[in-house]
């Protein structure tokens, strides 16, 4: 009787440690990787992913194509239309980028101006549109 309740604790433990490593990723969004500290790959196809443990970690999941945000500045709200180009530069680029995006829809005061757009370059957003609403 004590062996089976210990064989079905390690079944139940290895269970859990397979799920906590695993990803299902939809059509039309990616992963970015890490293999221990650095960046190893993107993932883009969708299904199951298996990520081995305490090596593989799995940074972000991102939707692929054409984004809309809003903009709060001042009492003005700018809808944003973006486009993630680089993943890794959108990940790596500020510990949180889209925090970083909207300092600077603030500050350039929704405006297309060319140092907003080379920044929006430099994280990896290709900037499409902006308009106010």
């Amino acid at each position: 009787m004590e062996i089976l309740l210990g064989l079905l604790f390690l079944i139940v433990l290895f269970a859990v440690f397979i799920l906590l490593n695993m990803r299902v990723l939809k059509q039309g969004h990616l992963i970015v990787v890490e293999r221990l500290g650095s960046f190893h790959r993107i993932i883009e196809e969708p299904g199951i992913h298996f990520f081995i443990p305490f090596v593989d970690r799995p940074l972000e999941t991102l939707k692929k194509g054409t984004l809309v945000r809003e903009v709060i500045a001042s009492s003005t709200v700018y809808v944003c239309t973006f486009e993630i180009i680089d993943p890794k530069r959108f990940v790596y680029a500020y510990p949180d980028t889209l925090i970083e995006f909207d300092k600077m829809i603030q500050g350039g005061y929704g405006t297309m101006s060319d140092p907003l757009v080379e920044e929006c370059h430099q994280m990896g957003i290709r900037l499409m549109d902006i308009t106010q609403r």
